[in-house]
Formats: C-alpha cells, structure tokens, sequence
C-alpha cells in the first residue's frame, strides 16, 4: 500500500510491495462527497451541473445518429468542459466552436461502446481495454479534426465522464486524491482497475451517497461519485497545506 506523508509542504509517496485497496470510514466518504455536491445544490444553475445536464442528454439520445441530434450533443460537451475549465489559457478549444467535438462524439455513440453507458465497477473491470481504446480514437478524432497534437488525459477523462460516467476525471485534485490512498494516478489500465476496486471495497458508502442524491431528481454513476470523492480529497490536502 502507498500512503502519504507531508514534508515541508510537499507529498512524498511512501510505496511498500503489495497493493492494497483500503476500506474507507463511511462517514468520512460521505462527508467528503457530501462536502462536494452541497456546493452543487445551492446553486441551481451552478457550473458543476453542467455534467448533469450532458451526461443525462447523451444517455437519453445516445441511439438518435441524425445530425440535429448530434449538433446539440456537441453543445451540450462544449459547455460542460467550458464549466470544467477546459477552455483556459493554451487550450486548443479555446480557438474553436462546439462542432469540433462532433467526429469524437461519432465515435462515442458507436454500438460497440454500449457497455461502457454508466456500467457498475464490476462490469467496468471487465471493459478497460474498451475504455482505453475508446479514449485513443477520440484522441486521434482531435488531432485529425485540428491538426494538433494529442489531447491530454485530462481533456480525455472529462470527455469519458461527462458522456459516459465511465471513469474519473484525471485533473489535479483527483490526482492528489488518489496518491494520498496509494492508488496510481497516472490514467490507464492499472488505475482504473484500482479505481473500479476502490468503489466496490467501499460500495456500502458510495450506494448510500448515491440514493441520497437520486432523491433529488439525479442519479449519478458510481464512478462520477467515485470523483467527486477523490477530488473533494485533493482538495482538502491543497487547502490544508495552504
């Protein structure tokens, strides 16, 4: 197992031989997911319920293929990773319209990818090499479609989250997040294996935050929960250290 210890303002990763995914006090996951999604309910046109808003419109017209449909699927992408700050600075979005995502969300939708649509953690395990492959050829649609240079796993995970509910979002909180449990953060078939595990070893805790959210009119996939955990625990590492 990894932990982590601060020094001097700074996280070094303590590693032992065997990997261990450990079992987190429930009302401590609770608190820290809960932390998050109340900053979500007090805003009713809040950024973060953009993923919401996209997730919920793409699992309901996934099957609709006609250009209308997939027009206002690359609205809804384009704004949720504008709320999620990927339209910042150097980014190559910034320099483009909502249509640029249409080639990527071709593939998205693709029949093949079906399992991937807000799978449980076991099923999930068993279709990592499909969500690999899945990220690669949207990566590819972007470097064909702008000529550019490959998106970044960032830009990646946001994409799968945000359509799928498929994988947490590799940003700089969640990678934090991660290392502090001593699960690799580097996305990829070893993490999400771990990410997959991590729910399941701690499911009791993540159903009960997920009935609790349903009952405000969502129902939000194990693994958006899974990230909204890990990055409530960047966060608090950053904030403490500050």
């Amino acid at each position: 197992m990894t932990t982590t210890e601060i020094t001097n303002g700074k996280y070094e990763s303590i590693k032992n031989n065997a990997k261990h995914i450990e079992k987190i006090e429930p009302k401590f996951l609770k608190d820290a997911i809960f932390n998050f999604y109340n900053e979500i309910i007090k805003d009713s046109n809040g950024r973060f319920r953009s993923w919401e808003h996209c997730h919920l419109f793409f699992k309901e017209n996934r099957n609709f293929r006609d250009e209308n449909h997939l027009d206002k699927m690359s609205l809804h992408l384009a704004f949720y990773l504008a709320s999620w700050g990927m339209l910042r600075g150097s980014s190559f979005l910034l320099e483009k319209d909502f249509l640029v995502h249409k080639p990527a969300i071709k593939i998205m939708i693709e029949d093949k990818y079906e399992n991937l649509w807000e799978g449980e953690p076991e099923m999930l395990q068993n279709e990592i090499d499909l969500i690999l492959e899945c990220g690669k050829r949207i990566s590819k649609s972007y470097e064909i479609q702008m000529n550019c240079k490959k998106p970044s796993p960032i830009l990646l995970t946001k994409i799968l989250l945000g359509v799928y509910g498929c994988t947490p979002a590799y940003d700089r909180f969640l990678i934090i997040g991660l290392k502090n449990h001593g699960l690799t953060a580097n996305f990829g078939k070893r993490s999400l294996g771990e990410v997959f595990q991590f729910y399941i070893t701690n499911r009791e805790a993540f159903e009960a935050c997920k009935e609790m959210i349903g009952q405000h009119g969502v129902e939000y996939t194990p693994m958006k929960l899974t990230d909204m955990f890990f990055w409530e625990e960047g966060r608090r590492i950053i904030e403490q250290d500050a």
